[in-house]
C-alpha cells in the first residue's frame, strides 16, 4: 500500500493522477499547509524539505518526496509510462515541467490569482 502525503495543489494531483492510473491501492493523508502541517516533526522524517508530495511505500518500507522522483519511482514499480528506450527524452520532459513550468506557473498563480495588487513587479513579470 502507497500512503500519499497530500494536499490539494498540482503537485499534490500529479501523484493521485499516476496513482490511479496505474491502478495501485493507495491512502491519502492530508498536510495542511495552511496550519503549518507540513514543518511537524514527523511529516520532516518523510519528507526533509517540508513540502508535499511524498509518499511511503508501506510494502517496500520506502519514504519518498519531490513529485518527479515519486513519478519514476511509481513507473518503474508498475512498469507503465517509463519505457527503457525513452527514459532520456521522458526524463527530458519531466525534469523541464518540475523545474521550470510548474515553479513558473506558481508563481503567475501566486501573484495573478492568490495576491492580486500586492506587487505590481510580480503581476508584470508572471503575466
Amino acid at each position: 500500500m502507497i500512503e500519499l502525503f497530500y494536499a490539494n495543489t498540482p503537485n499534490g494531483r500529479k501523484i493521485s493522477i499516476m496513482l490511479e492510473e496505474i491502478n495501485f491501492d493507495y491512502k491519502i493523508t492530508v498536510i495542511n499547509l495552511n496550519q503549518g502541517e507540513q514543518f511537524k516533526s514527523d511529516f520532516r522524517k518523510i519528507s526533509p524539505l517540508s513540502k508535499i508530495p511524498a509518499i511511503t511505500d508501506h510494502k517496500n518500507k520506502i519514504s519518498l518526496f519531490q513529485s518527479g522522483a515519486i513519478l519514476i519511482y511509481l513507473a518503474e514499480k508498475s512498469g507503465k509510462f517509463y519505457n527503457k528506450n525513452n527514459r532520456d527524452l521522458i526524463n527530458q520532459w519531466l525534469i523541464g515541467q518540475v523545474a521550470y513550468v510548474g515553479p513558473l506557473l506558481g508563481q503567475h498563480h501566486q501573484f495573478h490569482h492568490y495576491t492580486p495588487g500586492k506587487s505590481k513587479w510580480g503581476e508584470d513579470r508572471y503575466f
